[in-house]
C-alpha cells in the first residue's frame, strides 16, 4: 500500500476498486436522532465506518426531511445529515413497533437519540434497560438546555 503526505499525516491510496474499512467497521449504530445534533454524529460514525440505522416515524419521518432546501422533491439538508445510512420507520407507540427497537438495540453497539427528557423511559429504553440489552453500551442523548443561552 502506498501512502502520500497531506497535511502532516499519511492517508493511504485504496488500490483501484478497494474500498478500505474505517476504523468503525463492525460496529452498529441506531440512530433514533432527529434535526442536526444526533444525525450529524452518527453521520460521522458512518464516515468512520460504522453501519448506521436509522429509525424514523410513519409518514413523518425524520423532521428535517421538511427543512429546504427541496431539490428533486428531497430535502437536501436531510441528505447531507443521512447519507449512507440504513433506514427503517418505527411506530415507537406500539407494542410491535417497540419489540422491534429492542430487538434492533441488541444487535446495536451504540444508541443514539436526542428525544426530550423523559421520553426514552416511556418508550422502555432508559438507561438501565439499554445497559442491560446492549452488552458493552454506549449511549449518547443529545440535550439542548433552553434555560441557558448558547
Amino acid at each position: 500500500m502506498e501512502f502520500k503526505f497531506c497535511m502532516n499525516n499519511t492517508v493511504p491510496i485504496e488500490p483501484e476498486g478497494v474500498i478500505m474499512a474505517g476504523p468503525l467497521n463492525r460496529v452498529r449504530v441506531l440512530d433514533l436522532s432527529q434535526l442536526l445534533l444526533g444525525p450529524f454524529a452518527t453521520m460521522l460514525l458512518g464516515d468512520m465506518g460504522a453501519e448506521v440505522i436509522k429509525v424514523e416515524r410513519p409518514g413523518i419521518g425524520d423532521v428535517s426531511r421538511l427543512s429546504g432546501p427541496i431539490v428533486r422533491g428531497v430535502s437536501a439538508y436531510f441528505l447531507s445529515l443521512n447519507r449512507g445510512k440504513k433506514s427503517i420507520t418505527l411506530d415507537l407507540t406500539t407494542a410491535r413497533g417497540a419489540a422491534i427497537l429492542l430487538e434492533l438495540a441488541r444487535k446495536a453497539d451504540i444508541l443514539v437519540e436526542n428525544f426530550s427528557p423523559g421520553r426514552m423511559t416511556r418508550l422502555g429504553l432508559n438507561y438501565e434497560k439499554v445497559k442491560n440489552i446492549i452488552p458493552v453500551s454506549y449511549t449518547l442523548g443529545i440535550r439542548l438546555r433552553s434555560d441557558r443561552p448558547l
